[in-house]
């Protein structure tokens, strides 16, 4: 049951979503190094990742990660694929590694700034949310 309420806070997160807003500051385009960590404090993925930062505060991009750790549960987060991404009401940034699907998919959300962005991952999977932790990219 908590698994499902987690799941279904995360929903509301992406739907609150499309009230996107300008990014004011620093022009964010550019490529990133990814690392992602799970609980305990072992790395898990690592990569980069690029942004393009559309008009209307909202990014786009492309993402290549590596899996580095024997953990079965990171979801899709090594491959590569394209990314979306926003700004939420309260500032943060929110990214999809996977646009279209709302299961089996990688969520971050975190604060960032023109040289670091630092945050949690979510990986939400078909039976709800299944394991997280933090991630750091810097440019």
């Amino acid at each position: 049951m908590i698994r499902w309420m987690t799941a279904l806070s995360w929903l509301a997160v992406l739907a609150g979503c499309t009230g996107r807003r300008t990014v004011s500051g620093p022009d964010l385009s550019g490529s990133w190094y990814y690392t992602a960590w799970d609980t305990a404090g072992a790395a898990v993925a690592h990569g980069w990742f690029t942004l393009t930062q559309g008009d209307s505060g909202s990014f786009g991009g492309q993402w290549h990660f590596e899996k580095t750790g024997n953990d079965e549960k990171i979801g899709p987060q090594a491959g590569s694929d394209t990314l979306v991404g926003g700004v939420d009401e309260k500032g943060r940034v929110w990214m999809e590694l996977r646009p279209g699907w709302r299961d089996n998919n990688i969520f971050l959300l975190g604060v960032m700034d023109r040289e670091k962005y630092e945050g949690e991952w979510n990986y939400l999977s078909f039976t709800g949310p299944t394991n997280h932790g933090p991630f750091l990219a810097v440019k």
